[in-house]
């Protein structure tokens, strides 16, 4: 029983991990299109430059780690 419980904790702990990166992919998808409809090239440069940032980056940025 005992090992079931520490399974489904650990199932939910990799889906919690998995559902926060593609809401962060979401959100870079988003702020990518955002950045395409301004109209100084060098804003939208930097605003491109910022969506690009890989996840395990912003986790790492943010003092978190990932599972």
């Amino acid at each position: 029983m005992r090992i079931l419980r520490v399974s489904s904790m650990a199932m939910l702990a990799l889906l919690a991990a998995c559902s926060s990166q593609q809401m962060y992919t979401s959100g870079q998808y988003l702020q990518r299109n955002q950045c395409m409809q301004l109209v100084e090239q060098a804003a939208m440069d930097k605003c491109l430059q910022q969506a690009e940032l890989p996840y395990e980056q912003y986790t790492h940025a943010r003092g978190e780690s990932l599972p």
